[in-house]
């Protein structure tokens, strides 16, 4: 993939996870639901910062941007794990 290739996919990938993050907001889930999409909205927010980072170490060789970048998508993780947790127990009722 040369540079060029990669610049515009890399662009379009985050111009689709902003729109994604977005409709984020104009969701209105059930009371006991809210505190999972709130969830699920920052780890989608912490992938996409984790995104941009991995692509700055690619476009750079910069290792910081590397190691910022793993740091982030271990904290995507733990917010979608957080989020599926939420989600789960406001199905069972116990939200």
């Amino acid at each position: 993939m040369s540079q060029q290739e990669l610049e515009k996919f890399s662009n379009e990938h985050i111009e689709k996870m902003q729109v994604v993050i977005l409709k984020y907001d104009g969701l209105t889930p059930p009371e006991s639901f809210a505190p999972s999409v709130k969830l699920f909205k920052i780890s989608t927010q912490a992938q996409l910062d984790s995104d941009k980072e991995f692509i700055e170490w690619i476009k750079t060789n910069d290792e910081a941007h590397n190691i910022r970048s793993d740091s982030l998508l271990q904290e995507s993780f733990e917010y979608e794990m957080s989020a599926l947790a939420e989600f789960n127990a406001a199905k069972a009722g116990l939200r």
